[in-house]
């Protein structure tokens, strides 16, 4: 059974809720900073709501394809999830969690990989599909056949189009061509690499949002009958529905780190004291 428009909503109203809660409830220097990155993380629900409206209207994956609107919705979800690892990685960055020097590199790969990411799916005129009559012409410098070339990517497709899956919302998009500039493990990278850079305890939090994420998202898709290429579009889009694992990984990491300021304060005057 595919989640839902109101469950969508409801997740993204939730998100909207915590982040404001975050930002008034919390008298914490990284409060407002953790709040923007909760609301960012909630409008993906809102994109989503409105990519459920689309298909609503026609949800045929031939005539769907064609629609400006799923076309739209589409580019922004895609968009959305450019800037996911530079918003996170942001937050830590105010944190002050690793080290200025090494997050300022990361957020520049951050960055890259976000302009790399959209000129990729969006805008790149050397992905733009030709006809059948045209592919029958010797000249083919300007196609890339993802339907044939996709290879373990999850979201790869002849089209930049949004359809309903087994399990969920099903994105397909063409993808920056492999190259020596780019290739596909750099999105995953930024996305973990920088929880490496920290503390075990900075490690923990990387690893549970990677099983969170790509991990659980893999299994529940094939849970549910997402067996083929095809299927594997939907772990992305599952993704980011499920990123809601990354608030609670956001709030919990909040509510220890003032634990242990107050704690270490707590000791502070004692140890003032006895001096």
């Amino acid at each position: 059974m595919c989640w839902t428009l109101q469950v969508s909503l409801g997740f993204g109203v939730v998100g909207l809720v915590l982040a404001a809660c975050v930002d008034r409830c919390w008298n914490h220097k990284t409060a407002r900073c953790g709040a923007l990155v909760l609301a960012y993380f909630a409008v993906m629900e809102f994109i989503q709501a409105a990519q459920h409206l689309v298909l609503a209207i026609d949800s045929d994956p031939i005539t769907t394809c064609a629609r400006r609107d799923n076309q739209f919705f589409t580019a922004v979800a895609i968009a959305h999830v450019c800037f996911q690892p530079l918003m996170l990685h942001w937050y830590y960055y105010r944190c002050g969690t690793v080290s200025k020097g090494i997050l300022k590199m990361v957020l520049i790969g951050c960055l890259m990989d976000a302009i790399a990411y959209i000129y990729g799916n969006i805008a790149n005129p050397a992905l733009v599909v030709q006809t059948a009559q045209a592919l029958t012409t010797t000249d083919t410098t300007h196609y890339y056949d993802w339907e044939a070339c996709r290879g373990g990517q999850w979201l790869a497709g002849a089209n930049l189009c949004t359809t309903m899956g087994q399990a969920h919302l099903a994105w397909s998009t063409p993808m920056p061509v492999p190259s020596y500039e780019y290739h596909g493990p750099l999105h995953s990278f930024v996305w973990f690499a920088p929880f490496l850079c920290g503390n075990w305890y900075f490690a923990l939090e990387g690893l549970s949002m990677y099983l969170i994420g790509p991990v659980f998202s893999r299994w529940w898709v094939r849970s549910r009958g997402g067996t083929n290429m095809i299927d594997q579009r939907e772990v992305g889009s599952t993704w980011c529905f499920l990123q809601f694992g990354v608030f609670v990984v956001i709030f919990a990491n909040g509510v220890f780190r003032i634990f242990l300021s107050k704690r270490s304060k707590r000791n502070n005057k004692q140890q003032t004291k006895k001096q």
